[in-house]
């Protein structure tokens, strides 16, 4: 091959990866709007107007064997004080919601909308909802007392 020939094979070689570099590079920037698109949309659900949780003794039972039944525990941790789901330097850091600090500042509106739609105060959606709202009184709202205000993500 002479040096004219290999000339024309690298200048085609570098116009092919800086391609590729710049494919990878915009379906990066495509890829990174839309996932902030949906992690930033919001959800307009109308609360029940007269929606009460419910309390005492027998409510804060029966919301402890909900959170038992439907698995509440196995990301909240056994006092629903949050636990750490992944902890790995090269994946990354994921604790879940210390809920005895977080329940009692829902009023019981915002509580069932969160609960039944998925949706927190400031309308954005959450990755489940549990569909009851009795379950967070034997855990948050009615029992928080109990349960230990310590949040994995500050621990060391």
């Amino acid at each position: 091959m002479s040096s004219e020939g290999l000339k024309r094979a690298l200048r085609w070689l570098g116009f092919g990866l800086g391609g590729v570099v710049l494919f990878l590079l915009l379906a990066t920037l495509v890829l990174y709007g839309l996932s902030a698109r949906i992690l930033n949309k919001t959800y307009v659900v109308p609360a029940e107007a007269a929606i009460v949780v419910p309390s005492g003794p027998a409510a804060i039972a029966e919301g402890r064997r909900l959170v038992t039944i439907r698995g509440c525990t196995g990301c909240h941790g056994p006092n629903l004080e949050g636990d750490m789901m992944v902890d790995d330097p090269m994946l990354a850091r994921i604790a879940s919601p210390n809920l005895s600090q977080v329940l009692p500042g829902y009023t019981d509106a915002e509580l069932e909308r969160l609960l039944r739609h998925g949706v927190r105060k400031n309308g954005h959606g959450r990755h489940h909802a549990v569909l009851d709202v009795r379950a967070p009184v034997g855990c948050g709202s009615g029992g928080h007392d109990r349960l230990s205000p310590h949040h994995p993500a500050g621990r060391s």
